[in-house]
């Protein structure tokens, strides 16, 4: 059993052991890559190096408050037609204001000769 351990080959691995650096290579060659594919005019350059010099924290915040106004935008609104029937207040203010214009109406005929 010895001699078969010893025709096994070592696993090398091109990450390190550290997770964190891990991902840092990986962020690293993404970057290299949107560059590559991407910076094609002065406005594409100027806007990777604004965002390389800000720090993750303020890309953070800046993501998050794009998120939140994107979910106010895409919320469904309530609906108005449901609004009004649930208020049966406004349905009798409306139905007192019928009466009474009908009752002016009868009285302003009976008075006319």
């Amino acid at each position: 059993m010895s001699k078969d351990n010893e025709n096994i080959p070592p696993i090398q691995s091109d990450l390190p052991n550290n997770p964190m650096s891990g991902l840092d290579v990986l962020q690293q060659q993404l970057m290299q890559e949107v560059n590559e594919q991407t910076l094609a005019s002065n406005f594409d350059i100027d806007a990777a190096e604004g965002l390389n010099n800000l720090p993750d924290t303020q890309i953070n915040r800046a993501v998050t408050k794009l998120n939140k106004s994107l979910q106010k935008k895409v919320q469904k609104k309530p609906n108005r037609a449901n609004a009004i029937a649930s208020q049966p207040i406004l349905y009798t203010v409306i139905i007192l204001i019928l009466i009474l214009i009908i009752i002016a109406f009868v009285i302003i005929k009976k008075l006319q000769p």
